[in-house]
């Protein structure tokens, strides 16, 4: 279960698509939240987190949340789990690997990128790679990359994989990694 704490930063997927932005865990809500179960968070993760910005306030499901701040050795191990996982996922819905991983990173000083593209190879293609932050070479390197000290920044959390799969030509697949997403649709 992911542990949310005050003044942590988080990237709120706003599902209006109005005001998705990084902000600040301004109150956990332990007491309103205390009756929620770990099993009912894997369905939805209902509970409601106070979240602020500097300019606005807003409660949200903590559903809505990508945990953005450098991951402790837990959260590390936990975003590796659910790099697996996606990955796994990805390749039984759409019997291929991906292409792409969409992560959250964290630079060394503290900056916060909420959506950038790694490419699970070291193969570039100009014709679709004009967005691609950083190039690496599989899973088991992308899982590195959630370490701080390899590279001027660290996978601060997998929001899901895409890839052009060869059995459906130029069709994008989409894989959320987050274990709430991991349920088949």
């Amino acid at each position: 279960m992911r542990k949310f704490k005050e003044k942590q930063a988080v990237y709120w997927n706003d599902p209006a698509g109005e005001t998705s932005d990084v902000y600040e865990v301004l109150d956990t809500n332990e007491e309103y939240n205390a009756g929620i179960t770990e099993a009912e968070i894997l369905e939805f993760d209902s509970r409601v987190l106070l979240i602020g910005n500097g300019v606005s306030e807003a409660e949200v499901y903590a559903e809505e949340l990508a945990i953005i701040d450098p991951p402790s050795s837990e959260g590390q191990a936990l975003v590796q789990k659910e790099m697996e996982n996606g990955f796994k996922m990805f390749i039984r819905n759409n019997g291929c690997k991906p292409d792409y991983a969409v992560c959250v990173i964290v630079w060394n000083d503290g900056s916060i990128y909420p959506e950038v593209n790694i490419r699970l190879s070291q193969t570039v293609d100009p014709a679709t790679d004009d967005n691609i932050f950083f190039y690496c070479d599989g899973l088991k390197e992308l899982k590195s990359l959630v370490f701080p000290g390899g590279e001027d920044f660290c996978i601060a959390d997998i929001l899901y994989f895409k890839g052009l799969c060869k059995r459906t030509p130029n069709k994008k697949h989409h894989i959320k990694c987050h274990p709430h997403f991991l349920r088949q649709k």
